[in-house]
């Protein structure tokens, strides 16, 4: 089975150079669709064009990966959550696609909920009191909100720690002054979870229907994507 997964894999990701998405997809499913449903073949061989596509960056990566997960989620779960895994961090990695909504306690124990939030452009800031390159961003950050929020722009802070508070106390020292939520579950945080965050800092860059405009922005580079979409506002 090795050898379906690593033609697979080499195949898919030469077809999405040369073809792009959409056709790449439509080419693939013929070929997923040559092995009997359910087969361990049809798995390794989704499994491997899925890890092609991934690695090559191709937006056709996320129907595969969609596909493996609704064919083999009751019978081979232990691939499917090795599969969800990259899932969750390409879900809300592509332009385009619909982010997932996050809800969690605020220092203050009232409710945010993402969605709320529909209507602004949101920067998703995914931090910690204790991550010493993420409070030196903050000010940067904190500069960008100060000049956009009166034009539709608003910041979800989505902290890892751990103590609640060592938590407000950064939220206060940097003067961040957007809206913030924690489980205070550290790396075992679900909102991590769902985005697929291994590091810290990283961002979700939203636009008004909560759809992602971008991931990873920091520095000059989410200064020119706001400057270029609030350009004229």
């Amino acid at each position: 089975m090795n050898a379906v997964y690593e033609a697979a894999q080499g195949y898919a990701s030469t077809l999405s150079r040369a073809v792009g998405g959409d056709k790449a997809n439509e080419v693939l499913n013929r070929l997923f669709d040559k092995w009997p449903a359910g087969s361990k073949a049809r798995l390794f061989s989704l499994g491997g064009a899925f890890n092609g596509l991934n690695q090559a960056k191709s937006p056709a990566a996320l129907p595969v990966a969609e596909r493996l997960v609704a064919e083999y989620e009751a019978t081979e779960p232990a691939a499917v959550a090795t599969v969800k895994k990259s899932f969750s961090k390409l879900l809300t990695s592509t332009p385009g696609a619909q982010a997932p909504n996050l809800v969690g306690p605020s220092p203050d124990g009232e409710t945010v909920d993402l969605k709320d939030l529909r209507g602004k452009v949101v920067l998703v800031d995914f931090w910690a009191s204790w991550c010493g390159p993420c409070r030196k961003e903050n000010p940067r950050v904190k500069k960008l909100y100060d000049k956009y929020a009166d034009k539709g722009f608003e910041i979800l802070g989505v902290s890892l720690d751990r103590s609640k508070e060592r938590w407000v106390q950064a939220i206060e020292k940097d003067g961040l002054g957007w809206l913030h939520m924690s489980d205070l579950q550290h790396w075992k945080s679900a909102h991590a979870a769902i985005y697929g965050v291994r590091s810290i800092p990283d961002t979700v860059l939203l636009d008004a229907e909560g759809k992602i405009i971008a991931r990873g922005l920091r520095g000059q580079q989410l200064e020119a994507k706001l400057a270029e979409i609030f350009s004229g506002k």
